[in-house]
């Protein structure tokens, strides 16, 4: 039972757990509650991390989709299946990157703020969730 317990999986979970409690309490001390996201002195070290936080739990989605897909073909041991999956994994890759490139190119054409087309992109999203 101890040994269970306290295995390396179980001390790295436990670690990491303490580690994003400790950066959420040093947040709320620090900058008093959340930081202000509209604030001018955003450094671009400081920007570079937020856009890498964004991208980290996208792709933490993505995974755990493919996980519970994945999990129940496990558990009913459906062997045809495998290669369309892989196949559309691919292809949604493929997709992203492509869709980066469109989605670069219309914002570099818009003459909207920053701004605005954040707060766009935001409502988007919360409408196709």
């Amino acid at each position: 039972m101890f040994r269970k317990i306290f295995n390396l999986k179980t001390i790295l979970i436990t670690f990491s757990l303490l580690v994003v409690i400790g950066v959420i309490i040093w947040q709320g001390i620090h900058f008093h509650g959340n930081p202000d996201p509209t604030a001018k002195n955003i450094t671009p070290g400081a920007a570079i991390i937020n856009t890498a936080i964004l991208v980290f739990r996208e792709g933490l989605e993505a995974i755990l989709v493919l996980a519970a897909i994945i999990s129940g073909l496990v558990r009913k041991k459906e062997d045809t299946v495998w290669k369309p999956i892989s196949i559309g994994a691919g292809v949604s890759f493929l997709a992203t990157i492509a869709t980066w490139f469109i989605v670069v190119a219309i914002i570099s054409a818009v003459n909207a703020s920053e701004l605005n087309i954040q707060a766009f992109t935001g409502i988007l999203a919360v409408v196709v969730l």
